[in-house]
């Protein structure tokens, strides 16, 4: 059995990520029929940074909930307003330490298999529970439990526990305007345009959560694309957690996976590649100029035109036509050269590794990393 791992994600985008694992976890236990197996149990629990605002990705999360009743449980810990040890009240501290008994509970339990703990920040400022009690749980806990663990500041014990601790970096973006055919003015920093720069999916499929979310809560006006390069078409965990959302809303979410099924690197590009990347950025391009779609994901399309499998100069013209309500986000690594469409994104976020398991020549796991 592999020993389950401890994963410390900071910075803006690190609930995405965590977001992503859930998602591919559920879909692995869809595709192999786990969802009723006891052991395989997901628990969350959140510290929410502010207490009224609207988290999309919590009422994707409860359409979830609705279908695999008993495979997610979650917990919310409110304050009274926000978190924070200078302006705290003693109903915030109570939370506080409630929320960290609901945590070590789920924990020492051994009844999940994943659990999510968010703003682990939250109970170390308010000053109620010790660091060495926190990391003492963790480093007790069963083999079999994966940990996700988002925040900021970690401190040096919790981070020489983990098995990864990644960092979100967000790239300062230089104002940029340009004109529309209609004569328009457009500033990128309005332009609803994410790059992240990463290999890994994880983040975009947290992305995906939020989206279909704030779909479900408008009306099902809120229509989601999620497009996905370079990936094999049987072996993605995260494409049956996708698909079981789509049973519940059909008309919200359309779901493309395009590539052979094996990993493309540049000494091994046949023309089948081309074709293949050309055919799904041929969709992309009519679905960001149709206006049909409040948020479009991109995965992996700068690994795409890193592999020289598209011409980034195209990708940004489209892009420069898109409707300004449209948001497009783009994934993917691209080591050899700076996408040209970084000049018109509204922000650039990419990942510092500090640690991770798979260096160490770990085997990625399934249901966790693919």
């Amino acid at each position: 059995m592999n020993k389950g791992k401890i994963h410390l994600y900071e910075g803006k985008g690190e609930s995405e990520a965590a977001l992503g694992i859930i998602l591919r976890k559920i879909g692995f236990c869809i595709k192999n029929s786990l969802m009723t197996n006891p052991k395989e149990k997901v628990f969350m629990l959140r510290f929410p940074l502010e207490k009224k605002k609207t988290y999309f990705q919590d009422i994707a999360i409860e359409a979830l909930q609705k279908k695999f009743p008993l495979f997610i449980e979650s917990a919310l810990i409110l304050c009274s307003k926000f978190f924070s040890n200078n302006k705290c009240t003693t109903f915030d501290k109570k939370e506080t330490m409630r929320g960290w008994d609901i945590a070590k509970g789920a924990i020492v339990s051994n009844l999940y298999s994943l659990i999510f703990i968010e703003n682990i920040q939250n109970i170390l400022e308010m000053n109620v529970i010790s660091e060495e009690e926190i990391t003492k749980t963790l480093n007790e806990k069963p083999d079999s439990i994966e940990i996700i663990i988002t925040g900021k500041n970690f401190p040096k014990s919790l981070i020489a526990l983990s098995d990864v601790h990644i960092k979100f970096i967000h790239s300062k973006t230089k104002p940029f305007s340009w004109q529309t055919n209609s004569g328009k003015t457009i500033n990128n920093l309005q332009n609803n345009i994410e790059v992240f720069s990463s290999s890994n999916s994880i983040y975009a499929l947290g992305k995906a959560l939020q989206a279909i979310g704030k779909g479900i809560s408008q009306d099902k006006s809120h229509r989601v694309l999620i497009l996905q390069w370079l990936g094999s078409k049987d072996g993605y965990s995260e494409d049956a957690s996708i698909e079981a959302l789509r049973e519940c809303y059909p008309n919200l979410v359309d779901h493309l996976r395009s590539g052979r099924d094996e990993k493309i690197c540049k000494i091994k590009i046949i023309e089948q590649d081309y074709i293949d990347a050309e055919r799904a950025w041929e969709i992309a391009k009519a679905a960001i100029l149709s206006g049909l779609y409040k948020t479009i994901i991109l995965d992996k399309l700068n690994t795409a035109l890193d592999l020289q499998l598209l011409s980034g100069e195209e990708i940004y013209s489209v892009l420069l036509k898109k409707n300004k309500e449209t948001k497009v986000i783009i994934t993917g690594n691209s080591t050899t050269f700076r996408p040209p469409y970084l000049n018109i994104a509204s922000s650039h976020l990419r990942v510092k590794t500090y640690k991770h398991y798979l260096d160490l020549g770990i085997n990625p796991r399934p249901g966790i990393d693919f």
